[in-house]
This record gives C-alpha cells, structure tokens and sequence, in this order.
C-alpha cells in the first residue's frame, strides 16, 4: 500500500512524500522480506535520487534494486531497472565513505 501511494506522488511529482512512503515502505525489512513491492521501492528511491543529482547514490541503489529483483525472479522488474539511465557521477565518492543501501535507516 505504501508503494503505491508512493509511486501516485511520484507521478504527482510530490517526490518528498513519495521518498518518505518509500522509505517507509522498506523500513524494519531485510530485502528478501519486502517482497516484490520493496524492491520497486528501492528502484524508486534511485529515480529520485538521479532526479536530484546524486548520481553515485542513484547507481547504487540502481544495482542494489537489480540484485534484489534478479533474486525473486521478477523479470518485468529487471528489464525496467535496465531501461533506466544509470550513467556514473562524474565525480566518485572516496571508497571509504559508506554507501546509503536502499533498506538502511535514515
């Protein structure tokens, strides 16, 4: 339920709300236990991400949404993960700053 008030935000382009919902969404859940809606989630949280910028966040949510989905077999999910742009920052995060995983707390 929460996806999908999150994703009618998303085309609302009320993307504050829409990231909360998502985020919400995913909270307390290991990424096998949220089912298929949570990695569409995931998959979501990187469009807003990209959307704002933040490319290396984006891409690795992106990756992290496509491991997941691979995982359940959800094939529709996969090939919409891939026909998303998910082009590098130009500028690399240093490899010891901790990444934001999709199903981290805020």
């Amino acid at each position: 339920m929460l996806y999908s008030l999150g994703s009618l935000y998303l085309v609302e382009q009320r993307f504050p709300d829409a990231e909360a919902l998502f985020a919400e969404s995913l909270s307390g859940f290991a990424p096998a236990a949220t089912g298929t809606a949570g990695h569409w989630s995931c998959e979501n949280l990187a469009f807003l991400d990209r959307v704002r910028g933040n490319g290396d966040l984006a891409l690795d949510r992106y990756n992290e949404a496509l491991v997941e989905l691979r995982s359940v077999g959800d094939q529709v999910g996969v090939a919409h993960v891939l026909s998303k742009p998910r082009q590098p920052a130009r500028r690399r995060l240093p490899t010891t700053t901790a990444r934001r995983s999709c199903w981290t707390r805020r």
